[in-house]
């Protein structure tokens, strides 16, 4: 597939009196407007047009991004297939850099841009200091030892087959996502065979868990049951694995204990709507990760959407994206992907999805921004932007006089700054910025009369 300083304001000079007053004016004030809703919020952490530079936020470049993972300590890592590199992504700044590989292909281990990759689609964290990487088409898994940016060959050939065996005596075709399931085991999705593979980290013995060579759809334990082109896999972490199984336009269940795959929703018929297990539609469903809450995230490619899918009932509804392509960020509802293809979740369970059209890194996250559209205009012109120390915004209020709140926000929705302010219209603001590390921020003014226009801004 085409694939704080927290900051308390000063007082100003006047009588008790006037003081008093203006205290319970800012009290009412900030109750009122520090009520807006928290909604899904769609963002670009990283990326724009297509190329493989380093940089903060839209500066980097990424070319046919796929798989990604978190390391669990704010950092995601990205498999950029087109590049044949693993990018390193700093979420608190939107700082990209490359980890290991070189935009020559090829299959040669060695310590960082000294390594070759030829497509890798797959990335998977093993929860202490290592990555193991989905060689597409060098048919191989191999290890990232994040630390040093070491690459090593574990389990493969770049001759594709389907042979069960020990590290290089195995063999895959076209294995496109991996995941770890907290036990010591991965888990591939072997997506040109069909078929589900185990590795056993200690002692890189690779056995067929599920599906067979043969494409096929039917429910059942570990060979009788059919697969076609798997594209994704996750673990709940509790003895379930589940497959985006792309050609089928089906999520499949796996039992760990006994290898028997169920369908939990869709159906082979291509289509875009929500609904409760085959009763849903699906378009090409490439990557899928576990959220801990008993729900399931997918990309669900061909539609450009985002799919949510309830455990327990099968239930599946849309939460981001159109059928239409496009690059609108903003609330969930209204935000647009071009071929999003993999994704995964952090700790505060903020989204990250490859979005590959547009090669881009995008983020869903609960940080409420109160506009429709963080790429359009607002009233706030930043600058400088970039800024070092400080920086400096005028706003247009309603009233001579209007009480505000004035936030910074990191990458992934955490507040740094607070300030409250009584402002007056159009004059000049300016915030210390020195103690924020280099990255990408947002500055949200929340005014009392309820709008909160919303930048972006670079420290560097």
């Amino acid at each position: 597939m085409e694939t704080k300083q927290r900051i308390t304001p000063t007082p100003k000079k006047g009588s008790t009196k006037e003081t008093s007053g203006l205290k319970l004016k800012l009290a009412i004030a900030f109750i009122c407007i520090s009520g807006f809703t928290m909604a899904q919020t769609v963002t670009t952490l990283a990326g724009s047009s297509r190329g493989s530079c380093n940089g903060i936020g839209a500066a980097a470049n990424f070319s046919d991004p796929f798989g990604l993972t978190t390391d669990g300590k704010g950092n995601l890592y990205v498999a950029d297939a087109s590049n044949g590199e693993i990018r390193k992504v700093v979420i608190s700044t939107g700082l990209v850099s490359t980890l290991a590989g070189t935009t020559i292909y090829g299959t040669a281990d060695g310590i960082g841009s000294a390594a070759r990759f030829y497509s890798p689609t797959g990335i998977a964290f093993d929860g202490d200091s290592n990555l193991y990487v989905a060689d597409a088409l060098n048919n191989e898994i191999r290890k990232v030892v994040i630390s040093t940016g070491a690459v090593t060959t574990f389990a493969g050939d770049p001759l594709s087959g389907f042979n069960d065996g020990t590290g290089t005596n195995a063999s895959f075709f076209s294995p496109t996502a991996i995941c770890y399931d907290g036990k010591g085991n991965l888990y591939v999705a072997d997506r040109g065979n069909n078929e589900i593979r185990k590795i056993v980290i200690a002692t890189r013995m690779v056995t067929t868990f599920a599906g067979t060579h043969r494409a096929g759809s039917s429910d059942g334990i570990g060979a009788s049951a059919g697969f076609y082109e798997p594209t994704g896999i996750t673990t709940d972490g509790n003895g379930t694995l589940y497959v985006a199984d792309n050609f089928n336009n089906e999520i499949r269940s796996i039992d760990i204990a006994t290898a028997m795959v169920t369908t939990l929703a869709g159906s082979q018929k291509t289509g875009f709507n929500d609904g409760i297990g085959s009763e849903a539609g699906f378009n090409g469903p490439s990557g899928i990760i576990y959220d801990k809450h008993g729900m399931l995230y997918i990309t669900d490619a061909h539609n450009n959407e985002i799919r949510q899918i309830t455990i327990g009932t099968g239930l599946v509804s849309t939460i981001a994206g159109s059928p239409n392509p496009g690059s609108l960020n903003g609330p969930a509802s209204g935000s647009s992907f071009n071929g999003p293809i993999a994704i995964t979740i952090d700790n505060n369970c903020n989204l990250y999805i490859t979005d590959q059209g547009n090669n881009e890194i995008r983020m869903i996250s609960n940080f409420a921004t109160g506009v429709n559209n963080l790429s359009a205009s607002t009233n706030i012109s930043i600058y400088p932007n970039p800024a070092h120390q400080t920086i400096n915004f005028n706003i247009p209020v309603q009233s001579e006089t209007s009480y505000s709140i004035i936030r910074v926000f990191d990458m992934t929705g955490k507040e740094m700054i607070s300030e409250n302010r009584v402002i007056t219209n159009n004059e000049k603001i300016s915030v210390d910025v020195n103690n924020l590390q280099n990255g990408m921020y947002f500055l949200q003014v929340v005014i009392n009369d309820n709008t909160m226009p919303v930048e972006r801004f670079i420290k560097q």
